[in-house]
């Protein structure tokens, strides 16, 4: 979004005449769609990730946090799940999502030569790689009295995640590639 920076000017200030629609951002791997849901039709304005950035793009960076966090706090297993991660971790929830951001960008440099290989993924990488290690660092910090895994813990998890999901993804490929 651009800001006008006219004097007397707020970007959060509708100028007369303004609609003030809802957009939803959504992302693949490689792209961040922004539409705006109140036209008859979603005007898309499509950022292309570079997957040679050495660390993670800020547009991916706030979606793939947002699953993170959603991975650590929700559970369908456990309905008390959020109220057990905030009671062992003893600090303030910013800091739990600062601290567990960091590994966003281990994440992002064990995949990003790799995502290349997955042109239109039938399960998003958000969902079956980084909403599942948010759950899987929620386990452990529950089990491990507050702690967050150390690096070697993460990247293991984070190995063996990014496997399972891109074997998974060359064997939906080959089934429909075959005659």
């Amino acid at each position: 979004m651009d800001y006008d920076l006219k004097p007397g000017f707020h970007p959060r200030r509708r100028r007369p005449g303004e609609f003030a629609g809802h957009t939803k951002q959504t992302t693949s791997t490689r792209t961040v769609v922004k539409m705006d849901f109140n036209r008859s039709r979603p005007e898309q304005v499509i950022q292309t990730v570079d997957l040679r950035e050495e660390h993670l793009p800020r547009p991916l960076a706030s979606v793939w946090g947002a699953f993170l966090y959603e991975g650590l706090m929700t559970s369908t297993r456990n309905p008390d799940r959020r109220e057990h991660v905030l009671l062992l971790w003893k600090d303030s929830r910013a800091r739990l999502i600062s601290q567990s951001c960091r590994y966003l960008d281990r994440i992002w440099a064990h995949s990003r030569d790799r995502l290349q290989e997955v042109a239109w993924p039938e399960e998003p990488f958000e969902e079956a790689v980084v909403a599942q290690f948010g759950e899987l660092v929620g386990y452990h910090l529950i089990l491990n009295k507050g702690e967050l895994p150390d690096n070697d813990e993460a990247d293991a998890v984070i190995h063996h995640l990014l496997e399972r999901y891109f074997e998974t993804q060359t064997r939906t490929k080959e089934g429909t590639d075959s005659p």
